[in-house]
């Protein structure tokens, strides 16, 4: 038997979702930018931004790409990357900005290359969850 944990799961039957952690996302710029770094960031006004961000199937851009359809917004997707590395080396070097995990920040190398603005108005989050399979009893 393994065991693991999802990054934003979708619904599935046959399994049951805790959520274990949830992190809020950021709009990540490069550090040195005319950005104000105490600000927050609407998601609407996420246009206004030339994003870098992952590959269509990553749990990330599914959640972005959900929350612009509801809003009737068009994101401004520069560069699509399937690296999450690759995305904040692109950012550190001014090709745009990436919306990631603040955790993701914290583990990166050069956290001060970075500046960091919390998303709101949704706040967005990514979350971590425990999957276990459902039993006869938990489908009532």
């Amino acid at each position: 038997t393994g065991i693991g944990l999802l990054l934003n799961p979708e619904s599935q039957p046959s399994l049951e979702i805790k959520p274990v952690l949830q992190v809020p996302l950021v709009l990540v710029s490069p550090a040195g930018g005319k950005v104000d770094k105490k600000a927050s960031i609407k998601f609407a006004d996420l246009v206004n931004y030339p994003l870098i961000v992952p590959e269509r199937a990553h749990a990330i851009r599914k959640l972005m790409e959900a929350q612009a359809a509801l809003t009737g917004l068009k994101l401004n997707v520069a560069w699509e990357i399937s690296s999450v590395r690759s995305i904040l080396d692109l950012v550190r070097a001014g090709h745009g900005h990436a919306v990631l995990p603040r955790n993701t920040i914290a583990i990166e190398h050069q956290p001060e290359a970075f500046i960091l603005r919390p998303l709101v108005e949704p706040n967005l989050t990514s979350t971590c969850a425990w999957p276990s399979r459902r039993t006869n009893r938990s489908r009532h």
